[in-house]
């Protein structure tokens, strides 16, 4: 039986398919920020290490305008569809991002999330200082499901994960039953047990009811 459902955030419940990249491209920074993700494909840099290069671009950003970039970021169309579901079926949710936490933070706002996940950016009062504290990595989100559904009390093969890229696959080996939405690479879609093509998300809506039985649906939340 299906207790939570483990969300991955970048071009799954977003159109954006790297936070990070909006940023940039946002603020201004993509030039510099595109050096910096050549020195981590190569190997020359580490995950940690790449991530505080990037962040370092936007010291002295306010957060307030952060917070009005993560605003304007496009939503996959079917999303309230997805959250209805979840919230009828009782599934308790979790975010597990790679990207930013100022997005996962506005995204709360509207939707329910039980624990979430990502990179904090660090700031003195409004500004940011240029420090970040990576809570996910290029390799972790299976631990960090494991330590979410430890914290909701119920075990990582209760919970179904969503992603679509090779980030996503430590989560997909660690949960009872994983979902490759819109995979970007052939690897993705082979590791995940179901594979959604779609535009939108009313097909994982409607899998996700399909999937929890009645009993799932008459559990309290």
């Amino acid at each position: 039986m299906f207790r939570a459902v483990a969300f991955d955030v970048d071009g799954v419940l977003t159109k954006v398919n790297s936070i990070w990249m909006y940023m940039h491209k946002a603020l201004g920074t993509w030039g510099e920020a595109k050096r910096n993700m050549k020195l981590f494909f190569e190997g020359r840099i580490t995950y940690e290490e790449w991530a505080l290069l990037d962040v370092a671009l936007w010291k002295g950003v306010p957060y307030s305008k952060v917070l009005r970039i993560m605003e304007g970021v496009p939503l996959r169309d079917g999303i309230e569809e997805v959250f209805s579901a979840v919230t009828e079926l009782g599934l308790k949710v979790i975010a597990i991002s790679g990207g930013l936490m100022p997005l996962l933070e506005v995204l709360s706002r509207r939707f329910r999330f039980d624990k979430m996940y990502a990179c904090e950016l660090m700031r003195d009062g409004d500004k940011l200082n240029g420090q970040v504290k990576v809570h996910v990595t290029y390799n972790n989100k299976g631990e960090i499901l494991r330590k979410a559904c430890s914290e909701l009390g119920i075990k990582p093969s209760e919970c179904i994960s969503v992603g679509d890229s090779e980030v996503d696959i430590p989560m997909f080996t660690v949960s009872g039953l994983s979902i490759a939405f819109n995979p970007s690479k052939y690897r993705v879609a082979m590791m995940a047990d179901i594979t959604i093509y779609s535009e939108d998300l009313k097909p994982l809506a409607e899998l996700l009811r399909m999937i929890c039985s009645e009993d799932c649906l008459k559990r309290p939340a």
